[in-house]
């Protein structure tokens, strides 16, 4: 067997376990893991969902930016930034929510509803948040805009990192 041939095969079966352990979820499907998605795409850490990979912003939708961390030459593209109170423009599959520092957007949404206890900001449903009461318990909430005098059926629609919420007085 010539030299290149060698080469060749060892090759493809040097890269064979790593197409053997990626996934079948495309783009926008839930996920908790990178090996869940098809390749080229990762599993956003913000969001729980498939999202392409990319080299620069042209490889990403329109409004979606490539996330390029320091010294690395592929990196994922982010949803666009998006409106808590109106959740635009996210799919509608998807949810607007603000993780703690960092700005808004379009993420999978979570299952519990508005009452129900929870540990995480994208536990809750869309239009939800998962906000620390006075008691200190976690229960979702709500999402209010104070600027237009929304009430709230329990507590006072209060701001937070650029959110509002309904928070129990």
């Amino acid at each position: 067997m010539n030299h290149n041939r060698l080469l060749l095969l060892v090759s493809v079966f040097a890269l064979f376990p790593l197409l053997a352990c990626r996934g079948d979820k495309g783009f926008r499907e839930p996920c908790t893991k990178m090996v869940e998605c098809k390749l080229g795409f990762s599993c956003s850490r913000e969001g729980g969902i498939c999202i392409p990979d990319c080299r620069s912003d042209a490889d990403c939708l329109e409004g979606w930016g490539c996330e390029l961390p320091a010294g690395v030459t592929e990196g994922y593209c982010r949803a666009p930034l998006c409106d808590p109170q109106t959740q635009a423009p996210c799919a509608p599959s998807e949810a607007c929510y603000r993780a703690v520092l960092t700005e808004p957007r379009c993420r999978q949404p979570g299952t519990k509803p508005i009452g129900a206890a929870c540990e995480f900001l994208m536990d809750c449903v869309k239009g939800a948040n998962c906000v620390a009461q006075t008691d200190g318990v976690k229960s979702c909430v709500g999402n209010c805009d104070p600027t237009q005098g929304e009430r709230c059926d329990a507590g006072l629609c209060t701001p937070f990192l650029g959110v509002a919420s309904c928070i129990a007085q």
